[in-house]
């Protein structure tokens, strides 16, 4: 049995500025955060867990100097290496170096291929450039995967956005649920969809999926009270992970459960992972759904309640 999976938020620097990004505001990793000792130190509490797989988040990783260095050293330790990225600074060149380095899997963010609706959602142009770099990963031996964040802004385009993600070899394409954390705060009224809404993007993606056959998984849990997953057999559901078997690493070694979640649950360098997934933060996250009668509904196994964050506003 595989052991838990890390995000590792290597940065909060990023160089678009979509509408419903959960980043917030807590403060940049220093040089120290990320020289080889640190990082070494938090790679020796990784391996004591197990973790079998860290995927390297932001903001935007490659506005990170040193990334390719902090790839080499997780690499070294036999981890598998993902790494998360709007795409605009990667280039052939970039794609070989990351790829040596030691990174197996890229999730791509791209919204719609269309440029205009792609400078809209993330305020700055380039979807030519990510559409090329999906192009260059294609050719690469790593596994890919777009993530997409379904709003008002993009839903329309999920058919011409499936078409092209199987047009140029894409694994997977992830089609995620807005969450009103960070920038979304300010966006909820105008970018979530609707139960209703969400149904109709669902079966648009359920019918192309099935057509093309390219995987389609759903990010931040739906919950079977809200939409009937039954309805759409050729997507993948999943239950939250948070605080379980999902983690997130910032540089300073503090542990999140959740990558949209503020709280900081303890320290890699302080205490093992395993101390803090038994630690009563912890606990009280993975209790605590977003709604009170959740523990007693019998669908509790499938869903785990839903996002914690999402029906927050």
């Amino acid at each position: 049995m595989s052991g838990p999976g890390v995000l590792f938020e290597i940065t909060r620097r990023c160089n678009r500025s979509c509408p419903y990004c959960y980043n917030r505001d807590r403060g940049e990793p220093s040089a120290e955060d990320l020289a080889a000792p640190r990082i070494e130190a938090l790679l020796d509490g990784l391996c004591a867990a197990d973790v079998s797989e860290v995927t390297l988040i932001g903001g935007e990783p490659l506005t990170v100097p040193t990334l390719q260095d902090v790839v080499r050293r997780f690499a070294r330790r036999n981890l598998r290496v993902g790494l998360s990225t709007n795409a605009l600074e990667l280039d052939t060149e970039r794609i070989d170096e990351l790829v040596s380095a030691g990174v197996q899997s890229f999730e791509v963010s791209l919204d719609s291929p269309d440029p205009t609706t792609h400078a809209a959602i993330t305020g700055a142009p380039g979807v030519e450039q990510v559409r090329r770099a999906l192009l260059e990963l294609a050719l690469s031996p790593v596994d890919v995967t777009v993530g997409a964040v379904l709003t008002r802004m993009s839903v329309g385009e999920i058919d011409s956005l499936l078409t092209f993600c199987f047009a140029v070899g894409v694994d997977r394409l992830v089609l995620a649920q807005l969450a009103p954390v960070g920038q979304a705060r300010g966006h909820v009224a105008d970018l979530a969809l609707s139960d209703d809404e969400l149904a109709e993007a669902l079966a648009a993606a359920n019918a192309r999926s099935a057509e093309l056959g390219i995987t389609v998984g759903i990010g931040l849990p739906v919950e079977p009270c809200r939409i009937d997953r039954d309805r759409y057999p050729h997507l993948q559901f999943e239950a939250c992970r948070c605080g379980q078997d999902k983690w997130v690493l910032e540089p300073s070694g503090a542990v999140r459960t959740c990558e949209l979640a503020d709280a900081v649950v303890g320290n890699l360098l302080d205490r093992s992972l395993v101390e803090i997934s038994r630690s009563a933060a912890v606990a009280m996250f993975r209790r605590t759904p977003p709604k009170p009668e959740c523990h007693d509904c019998n669908q509790w196994r499938v869903c785990q309640g839903g996002c914690r964050f999402r029906g927050r506003s």
